[in-house]
């Protein structure tokens, strides 16, 4: 009760000072107008990547860089460093130097500095702050800059994770674009288009954003029509009659306009030539009481900061994004999914590569093997982009994109088995190697599994047979093997297992039955199926109450021309079940116990249980293979209805960061697509009078809701009719069949909570088995580093160059979350670091992009319409690290590996 006082004082305390300090320009005040010249330049979307640059980009960083040249005044921003670093490496040395000469001069701004523009909706925290890093660092190395300022001006929706990453990169000001239109309409009445942001309940006011709404989209304001021979008279006084319109948005003379679009500036000269046309003589009639400037964001934003106003507080999320009521940019959330699992895969190799690295010994071919990984860096890096990872590309891009990475996986690849290759001893045995690598701080007993044509195999590990066992694959799959090993790895923090396996043809271990009246237990609860449907009906854990859970698969049609890869519009808020009954085949070991479920031809799903006390012990997966949907028009989902009363309400996580609450907003236009929200890593429910929660954590990014009480829904695939007219002009017509999973656990809401958090770091970076082309000794490599606690991730260690170093650790808890995680650890940074380097010295503390040491930031004072939290972080002192819920902290130091 407390809390929600104390949200609803918040809102209208803040909306009170935001009214009161507002004030009605007169007609005639004087204007500064700030024109901020750009392109968005889309890494891939209706052309591949290298094709826009080829075909468009560089044409843009060429007419930019004589037009600047020609007048002093005129300024430019440049935000996707994907293309920007490629047209550099192919510029001679003298071009390279005029470009600098701009930046030095400040008539260019890095803006963002990311490799792309990022999605918000779909990306893990992990993968923006890779994204970003790459293109901060690059910037460091090659330019010897850093972006200024930031805005992100086409994600569709905007989340509270990326604004408090924005901050920690300890950037003072946010530029958005695409939240909700009646919202926009709204806050444009309001004059609430600026506002503090405080987008981290747990890091609170220290880690709040001035935040500027466009109050239209990014392209240039219409009046600025440069026909031919235009009339430069009437153009301008059409320019000062839109742009006097638009600052009734605003509460003070200032105004950002936006100059460009995607694409733009191609002939920047004609461009700047038309532009100094209509400044010149606005500027000097003065009667217009108007007054224009080239301008980077960064200038209008530090004049807006000079005002010294107070700014109404804004908390959440603009999630899910609608520009009309119908439109919901929903689908996205789950478009393309076989993309989305493939990129989450290969975020997991580069991390096993970016820790194998930072312990390989200098006396390695560095500059080589880091060549190698920087392709998949790239790589991913661009598949962040707002849309890649949506899956709101053409098809022929999509292609391109996983082209790309699996060029990165193949050389990272290489990359891996060369150092693996020093740490390990060959061997001339005849059975098959492979590695397991364990990229996190913490240790690891997990199972691992990988498919084969083999009936039988023996695991060796370390030296020791590890338990093992073979399953035969779904009838319903589509992966080209018969057969599935599993077997039991245990691993210490940043080490490499080596585990040699000899395959046979024996008979299977395990027993097979046709049956539907069956349960599936774990070593903490039981799931119960129907004797005549198949389907699951009962979820009972051990010494609780049983709960009445079924999980069904269903599928939306399409309304007509209602959606497509950007938008979900059901033509009915009822979907259809894929199949009254099912077909259970049962599969019992002694380590795995399955039910392979089929529905009917293409559409699958596997309930798991492992039979060990390891991390997923009290978890069931399952195991959806599905595809292709078997028409147009279908949206595939997987349904949980049960008698746990959540009141409407679930959880979706923040990019993987703090948890959202949602509830159903009956007041929707559409009831369906508009109560979807994006899943990243996990959902969960609970229900507050029995103290239960169910989770469900995925191993990809989906759309999720709770449209009933007791229910919880997670879109699985999506194979359109229609183009949604959104601008890609292609059906997203995908017939990918996917294999992809959920893992499943009934809790109390303490070791639920603990669960969701700690688990989903394991389901992102998955115990994997890689093949060697060569055989080694079955042994153990460990870096050296000790364990670090449960609440504290190592997020990051990544070898800059030849002897530098960035490591980050996170605090995977948020601020009252858990009565025993939700407190400051201590990490004796210097011991930590000793145990796995030699010579460690010069450590930093750096912003969250690991360019700007934290001693040079100057925080930027706004005034708030709330008073401040009392969250400040501990500040790093004599080597010791005290970290505090949701931080995420940065270090770059020196030191040699001692491997």
């Amino acid at each position: 009760m407390r809390l929600r006082f104390f949200l609803l004082f918040t809102v209208l305390f803040s909306l009170y000072f935001s009214l009161s300090e507002s004030k009605i320009l007169p007609e005639n005040e004087q204007l500064e107008i700030f024109i901020v010249a750009h392109s968005h330049d889309d890494v891939g979307w209706k052309s591949t990547w290298e094709e826009y640059y080829s075909d468009n980009v560089k044409k843009i960083f060429e007419s930019v860089l004589v037009a600047l040249e020609a007048k002093k005044d005129r300024k430019f921003m440049q935000v996707e460093i994907a293309y920007f670093s490629r047209w550099w490496n192919e510029i001679d040395e003298s071009k390279r130097k005029r470009w600098k000469k701009l930046v030095d001069s400040k008539q260019i701004e890095y803006n963002l500095g990311g490799i792309c523009m990022n999605d918000e909706a779909v990306t893990t925290y992990y993968e923006e702050v890779n994204q970003l890093t790459n293109g901060a660092l690059w910037l460091q190395q090659n330019l010897g800059v850093k972006p200024t300022s930031v805005w992100q001006i086409d994600a569709f929706g905007h989340s509270s994770a990326t604004a408090s990453l924005i901050s920690q990169m300890e950037y003072p000001y946010y530029v958005i674009n695409r939240i909700p239109f009646h919202l926009k309409d709204q806050m444009k009445k309001e004059k609430s288009l600026e506002f503090i942001w405080r987008s981290s309940t747990s890091l609170g006011s220290y880690r709040e954003i001035f935040t500027h709404v466009l109050s239209d989209h990014y392209h240039t304001p219409s009046s600025f029509n440069f026909v031919d021979n235009f009339d430069v008279a009437k153009v301008s006084l059409d320019v000062v009659k839109e742009l006097r319109q638009r600052q009734n948005y605003y509460r003070h003379n200032k105004q950002l306009v936006t100059w460009g679009y995607d694409f733009a500036h191609q002939e920047a000269g004609i461009d700047y030539q038309n532009m100094d046309k209509v400044i010149q003589y606005i500027n000097s009639n003065k009667s217009l009481n108007m007054t224009l400037r080239y301008a980077v964001l960064s200038d209008y934003l530090e004049a807006v900061r000079s005002l010294n106003l107070v700014w109404q507080v804004r908390e959440g999320d603009f999630f899910p994004h609608n520009d009309g009521d119908h439109s919901f940019w929903t689908g996205y959330y789950t478009s393309r999914p076989w993309t989305k699992i493939f990129l989450r895969q290969n975020d997991a190799l580069l991390q096993i590569a970016e820790t194998l690295l930072s312990g390989t010994s200098t006396s390695s071919n560095f500059t080589y093997l880091n060549e190698k990984i920087e392709t998949l860096r790239l790589h991913t890096s661009v598949a962040t982009h707002h849309d890649a990872i949506t899956g709101t590309e053409k098809s022929k891009v999509n292609d391109d994109y996983v082209k790309n990475i699996q060029f990165g996986a193949q050389n990272t690849n290489t990359a891996i088995e060369e150092m693996i290759s020093k740490r390990f001893k060959a061997s001339t045995s005849s059975k098959k190697s492979y590695t397991v690598h364990n990229s996190l701080g913490w240790s690891r007993r997990e199972f691992v599994n990988l498919a084969t044509d083999f009936s039988s195999a023996q695991v060796e590990c370390n030296g020791v047979i590890v338990p093992s066992q073979v399953n035969p694959v779904p009838s319903f799959s589509k992966v080209k093997a018969k057969y599935r090993l599993y077997f039991l790895a245990s691993i210490p923090p940043l080490s490499t297992l080596m585990c040699n396996i000899q395959f046979g043809n024996g008979p299977l271990q395990v027993t097979i039955k046709e049956s539907n009246g069956i349960s599936l237990s774990n070593k903490d609860s039981t799931l119960k199926f129907d004797g005549n449907t198949g389907k699951l009906i009962q979820y009972q854990r051990s010494g609780a109450e049983s709960i009445s859970l079924s999980m069904d698969l269903f599928e939306y049609s399409s309304a007509s021309k209602g959606d497509g890869a950007y938008l979900f519009r059901p033509s009915s808020n009822t979907p259809k079940a894929v199949s009254q009954s099912v077909k259970n085949v049962l599969i019992e070991g002694k380590l795995v116990k399955e039910i392979q479920q089929f529905f009917k031809k293409d559409y699958g799903q596997s309930f798991i249980s492992y039979n060990d006390s390891g991390a997923f012990g009290k978890f069931f997966e399952i195991v959806y293979e599905v595809g292709p949907l078997s028409d147009k028009g279908r949206q595939l989902i997987t349904r949980i209805n049960s008698n746990l009363d959540n009141q409407m309400k679930y959880y979706t996580d923040d990019n993987g960061m703090e948890i959202m609450p949602r509830t159903f907003n009956r007041n929707a236009t559409e009831l369906v697509s508009g109560n979807y929200y994006p899943m990243v890593q996990r959902v969960f429910m609970r229900d507050e009078k029995r103290k239960v929660q169910l989770n469900l954590l995925g191993d990809s990014s989906h759309g999720s809701a709770s449209l009933a009480k007791g229910q919880l829904e997670v879109m699985l695939h999506r194979r359109c009719a229609y183009d949604d007219s959104k601008g890609v002009e292609e059906v997203l017509d995908d017939k990918n069949p996917i294999r992809t999973s959920l893992r499943m656990n009934l809790a109390d809401v303490s070791s639920g909570t603990a669960d969701q958090r700690f688990k989903s770091i394991l389901q992102q970076f998955p115990l994997v088995a890689i093949p060697m082309t060569q055989s080694f000794e079955s042994s153990l490599s460990s870096f050296g580093l000790k364990e670090l606690p449960l609440p504290i991730h190592l997020m990051t260690l990544r070898r800059v160059d030849s002897t530098s170093f960035l490591v980050r650790f996170q605090h995977i808890f948020a601020a009252s979350e858990h009565p025993n995680y939700s407190i400051p650890f201590k990490i004796d940074l210097n011991a930590f670091l000793a145990d796995g380097f030699k010579s460690v010295q010069s450590i930093q503390e750096m912003n969250l992009s690991g360019n700007i040491p934290l001693s040079q930031v100057q925080k930027l004072k706004w005034k708030a319409s709330i008073p401040p939290t009392p969250y400040k972080p501990i500040p790093f002192s004599n080597g010791i690290l005290t970290i505090q819920p949701m931080e995420i902290r940065t270090f770059r130091f020196n030191a040699q590996s001692k491997a």
